[in-house]
This record gives structure tokens, C-alpha cells and sequence, in this order.
């Protein structure tokens, strides 16, 4: 599994759908989406971001398994339907 640049996994038609698929998922409100874009982006480092285990929402291992659910969402190969 090779490693796309930050601008080609932010302009992969499937990253929207992916974004608000992992954000439902993690229980992350919407106005966090610019956080977790620029965590795909790589640029807000992952190790910036610490759970204080204060109960918190939204949780910062929220964020970045939902970071991590939507790289491997897109990592994976674009579905090609073959008609016979």
C-alpha cells in the first residue's frame, strides 16, 4: 500500500463521503471538520493531540481514529465495476 501526497487524498471524489461516514462514526460534531482535514493533510501533527482522560467531547483519540478510519478508506482501491 503506497502513500498518497496530502493534495490527492483531499481531492479523491470519495473523501467527502468518507469524512462524514468516520465523523458519525467517532461521534464527531461537524465543526471539527477543519481539524480533521488538516490532520489528513498533515498539517497539525497527530502527536499534538493528547487524551487528558477528562471525559471530554469530543476526545482527541476520537479524532484521530476517525483521522485513521478515513486514510484507510481511502487507501483502499477505487471499486471498478466490469460489465460483461
Amino acid at each position: 500500500m503506497s502513500v498518497k501526497p496530502a493534495q490527492e487524498l483531499l481531492a479523491d471524489p470519495r473523501f467527502e463521503g468518507a469524512c462524514r461516514s468516520a465523523m458519525r462514526k467517532h461521534g464527531i460534531p461537524p465543526f471539527m471538520e477543519l481539524q480533521i482535514r488538516k490532520l489528513v493533510a498533515g498539517k497539525t501533527d497527530p502527536r499534538t493531540l493528547q487524551c487528558c482522560h477528562s471525559g471530554c467531547q469530543p476526545c482527541a483519540q476520537d479524532i484521530l481514529g476517525c483521522t485513521e478510519r478515513i486514510l484507510k478508506t481511502l487507501a483502499k482501491p477505487k471499486r471498478r465495476w466490469r460489465f460483461w
